[in-house]
């Protein structure tokens, strides 16, 4: 690190905010982005804002903290200084760099080509509710049995279908299809709006600038608790799942519209086997991130799983991590590795 003698102080563009779940929150005014911190860092940043400290005592600071660390060293903590100075977080004493230059304003932008429409929807009026009182568990259980019995009902209803069904045109479900996307994100919308959120802007775009997607962005939802930001990632998934299940219904009694419901059910299917892909941006990961309560879920959990796969005992039996975070990072891993296996035989299936 340059100039390792030198003093940073907060930016005064900068909040450090702590939700009701004990959560904390590193908020850049200007960008409208946010990262979650541990209470630690949070507390070194809001000693910041008013006292300017040398990188020095800020490296010994965090090295004395985190000592608990196996893995931790003065370059990792370099690192991060480096990170949190170059987004603007931490500003140099006497510097005229400004935290938001043209390359940081790049780098607060996702890798999306995109159309949005700016909007707070007010013409769509929700009545909040007490999301405090939400139990965590409870929702990952009853999320999890719905989709199951969605699952188990999918495979009763299709395990007859010929493989001649895979041959129809498609082009007459697309305004459903167009129906579908929209419910789908009016259910995010609704339940952002429904757990005290608001919305940012709506639209289309091109995720990676080659994936097909309709998103909603939401703002200040981070002040949320981790149970209400759960709930607004899965609405979509359960307002599809449930159209899903409402064809599934109406193929199973009355099999003469088969021709008009089986393509929209396969175009839903598809579009479910993309928000379980938790190794993108996807519904279910932010879900899995929101309830967790964790962050950076997927380089912590194939990091795990490594460690355990090679049998790096230092790493697995570190008293800094909880037990249940160790099964949740091997359910992850496991998952993600699932996931993708499954994608690639059901490809070698029907498309080699």
């Amino acid at each position: 690190m340059e100039n390792i003698s030198s003093k940073v102080s907060l930016s005064p563009m900068v909040d450090i905010v702590v939700n009701d779940d004990r959560e904390y929150f590193i908020f850049l005014k200007e960008q409208n982005r946010q990262f979650r911190v541990n209470e630690i860092t949070a507390a070194l940043l809001n000693s910041l804002r008013d006292n300017a400290l040398e990188l020095q005592e800020i490296i010994l600071y965090l090295k004395n903290k985190y000592s608990h660390y196996n893995s931790i060293n003065i370059s990792s903590i370099q690192a991060v200084i480096e990170k949190f100075i170059e987004d603007g977080i931490l500003v140099r004493e006497n510097s005229s760099d400004s935290p938001m230059e043209e390359n940081i304003r790049k780098k607060a932008v996702q890798p999306m080509l995109k159309y949005t429409l700016k909007t707070s929807l007010p013409f769509l009026k929700v009545k909040k509710t007490n999301n405090k009182t939400t139990d965590r568990k409870g929702l990952t259980l009853i999320v999890a049995c719905y989709f199951l019995l969605s699952l188990f009902f999918c495979m009763y209803v299709l395990k007859d279908v010929p493989a001649m069904m895979f041959h129809l045109n498609f082009l007459r479900v697309i305004p459903f299809f167009m129906l579908v996307v929209i419910i789908h994100e009016l259910s995010h919308i609704i339940a952002c709006k429904r757990m005290g959120g608001q919305i940012k802007e709506i639209g289309v775009g091109l995720l990676y600038y080659f994936i097909p997607v309709a998103f909603v962005t939401y703002k200040d939802t981070y002040r949320l608790t981790k149970a209400a930001r759960a709930r607004i990632a899965i609405a979509g998934p359960v307002s599809d799942i449930t159209i899903l299940n409402v064809l599934l219904l109406i193929m199973e009694t009355q099999p003469h519209l088969t021709r008009y419901t089986f393509p929209l059910i396969l175009v839903i299917i598809s579009m479910q086997l993309f928000n379980m892909n938790v190794l993108l941006p996807s519904d279910l990961f932010r879900f899995l991130e929101s309830l967790s309560g964790q962050y950076n879920i997927r380089r912590k959990s194939f990091t795990y799983l490594k460690n355990l796969l090679t049998k790096r005992t230092s790493e697995e039996k570190n008293p800094a991590v909880r037990k249940g975070h160790k099964i949740f990072y091997l359910a992850y891993s496991l998952f993600s590795v699932g996931y993708l296996l499954t994608i690639f035989l059901f490809t070698l299936r029907y498309f080699l």
